[in-house]
């Protein structure tokens, strides 16, 4: 996945944005998740930490695809996995997940967002 591929090498087990991106702001998406959106261009990036239970991560997002419809096929391994072609709000959203220990990393963004914006988010991740 051309945006998150470079963002998912780590596992994000918590996380707090401090310095997010101009023009985007955090959206209420419940506990576990975080979720921003620039109100300018709509570009949208969101990340959810949920247990993994020792499923790999090609497997997580086997069994999340349909929630975000995605019509693509799933590429990855046991530690990272991708799709693009999801629809989500009549959004085109590529998602990804990142495994480590008991933990996973559900990362999406849509087709707004530019890589400059993803690599924030995830500098902002990592500190």
């Amino acid at each position: 996945m051309k945006k998150l591929l470079a963002a998912c090498t780590l596992l994000v087990s918590s996380y707090a944005f401090a310095d997010i991106p101009a023009n985007f702001e955090q959206v209420d998406a419940g506990e576990n998740n975080a979720v921003f959106v620039n109100k300018t261009s709509g570009a949208l990036f969101g990340a959810s930490v949920v247990a993994s239970e020792g499923a790999a991560a090609n497997a997580i997002l086997t069994a999340a695809a349909p929630q975000f419809n995605c019509a693509s096929e799933v590429k990855g391994d046991a530690e990272f996995a991708s799709v693009e072609g999801c629809k989500v709000n009549d959004q085109n959203v590529e998602v990804a997940v990142a495994v480590g220990g008991d933990k996973a990393v559900v990362f999406y963004v849509n087709d707004k967002i530019t890589q400059d914006e993803v690599n924030a988010f995830i500098a902002e991740m990592l500190k």
